[in-house]
């Protein structure tokens, strides 16, 4: 058979030869662990003879972790590797993390609440291997250290602007390390604190605050710190100085310039300040508050009022107001009694006779008088004359009376106060008085 197949001979051999170089490769691919297997329980002693890992490299600088590297050892009895750490170069080394594989080349110490690491912590680290039985080689390598993130520096160029309306602007730099995940904004009345914060600002480039709802003429202080993503904030930056802008100075000098029929002017001395869009006159009633009479602009230095009661006293203030709509302190207040009607009343047992000025040089052409008798009854005349008789009285009544003057352009003048008039019985004389007056008595001096 030999003879007559001397080919199947030679396959014969050369598959015992190949099977026979490749089993000592078979044992040794048996003997490698796969990727997801447990480490071997790690032994100290006795310990195993493996080369030391080489090339060992911590990373600075990096947010609370620490990334490893290094040089894997590639030989067959190695089966992985043993990490250690300690906060000192002296030791105590602890155990820190098992990998187990020799073809690891990197390993991240992160942060944790069984390790924590934080800001600008700083650990010492050295790998050993250990064999396929769990026993660490005796063999260390060089320890290597390495420090996280420190807390980020402030960023530069704070800048605060001044005089503007209740408010203070805040620009700044954006800081450069890409560790900051947002900035702190405090304030202060004064450089040495104390300092509050005003706010808490996410992103690296949100470099800018504009602080709201102040005062005027308010002088604070600020600065602004750096702040990482767990919250932790570097040092302030140097404090800056800002003033919010001042209200306009009240007006002096108020005073009452003329007066008229209904009408009461007033005058005052100008500002100083350049951004003034106008000012107020205010006025107040006896017994009540202060309210707007006009508002005039910034050119003017004089406003009328033209709602005054005939022989009332009123009370004024003027008030500046500047294009941001700041207001000034009411300036000192004056006062003005409104010009009454110079009327007088004549009072005899069968009429009453009413005179009064005419008023015509300001433009009026005759005047309205109502009559008041009982509870109810009221009745009004009208006449262009600057006198008026009233016959249909009767002895021992009382009546009010009130005039108000006609425009030539229309409408009325206030009209005056009332005048109470006790008509005098038949034989006693007739009473004249200057209206208005509170009640007309009778020659023995008792009301009627």
């Amino acid at each position: 058979m030999t003879r007559a197949h001397p080919e199947r001979f030679l396959l014969a051999l050369v598959l015992g030869l190949v099977t026979a170089a490749c089993a000592p490769l078979a044992g040794t691919a048996a003997r490698e662990p796969a990727a997801d297997a447990e480490p071997p329980p790690l032994v100290y002693d006795p310990p195993v003879e493996l080369p030391a890992p080489e090339g060992v490299v911590a990373t600075s600088g990096q947010y609370r972790e620490i990334p490893l590297r290094w040089d894997p050892v590639l030989t067959p009895d190695m089966a992985g590797y043993l990490v250690e750490s300690s906060l000192s170069l002296e030791g105590p080394f602890l155990p820190r993390e098992v990998l187990p594989h020799r073809g690891s080349l990197a390993w991240v110490d992160r942060d944790g609440p069984d390790s924590p690491l934080g800001d600008g912590a700083t650990r010492y680290y050295r790998l050993r291997g250990f064999g396929h039985d769990g026993r660490l080689s005796s063999f260390v390598s060089e320890t290597v250290v390495a420090t996280t993130a420190a807390l980020p520096a402030p960023p530069e160029g704070l800048f605060a602007y001044s005089r503007q309306p209740r408010s203070i602007p805040l620009a700044w730099r954006a800081s450069d390390d890409p560790v900051v995940a947002g900035y702190t904004v405090e304030r202060s009345p004064g450089p040495e604190g104390p300092f509050e914060v005003v706010a808490e600002l996410e992103g690296r480039h949100t470099t800018h605050l504009l602080d709201q709802g102040l005062g005027d003429l308010r002088v604070l202080f600020y600065r602004v710190a750096s702040r990482n993503p767990g919250g932790g904030t570097g040092p302030p930056s140097a404090v800056v100085r800002a003033v919010t802008k001042p209200a306009p100075l009240p007006p002096i000098s108020l005073r009452v310039e003329g007066r008229r029929l209904g009408e009461i002017e007033l005058t005052w001395e100008p500002n100083v300040e350049p951004d003034l869009r106008e000012y107020r006159l205010l006025r107040r009633r006896d017994g009540g508050s202060f309210e707007t009479v006009t508002a005039v602009g910034a050119q003017e230095t004089r406003a009328v009022d033209r709602a005054v009661g005939a022989g009332e006293r009123l009370h004024y203030e003027v008030v500046a107001v500047d294009r941001d709509g700041l207001e000034s302190r009411p300036s000192e207040p004056v006062s003005g009694l409104g010009v009454g009607y110079a009327w007088r009343v004549e009072a005899a047992s069968d009429a009453v006779t009413l005179r009064w000025d005419p008023r015509t040089d300001e433009g009026y052409r005759g005047a309205r008088i109502t009559r008041h008798s009982g509870l109810w009854r009221t009745e009004s005349w009208t006449t262009r004359e600057a006198e008026w008789v009233d016959r249909d009285v009767q002895p021992g009544q009382t009546y009010r009376y009130q005039i108000a003057l006609l425009r030539e352009e229309g409408g009325e003048a206030p009209p005056s106060r009332l005048a109470v008039v006790a008509v005098p019985l038949p034989g006693e004389p007739f009473v004249e008085i200057q209206a208005p007056a509170s009640m007309l008595r009778r020659p023995d001096g008792n009301p009627r």
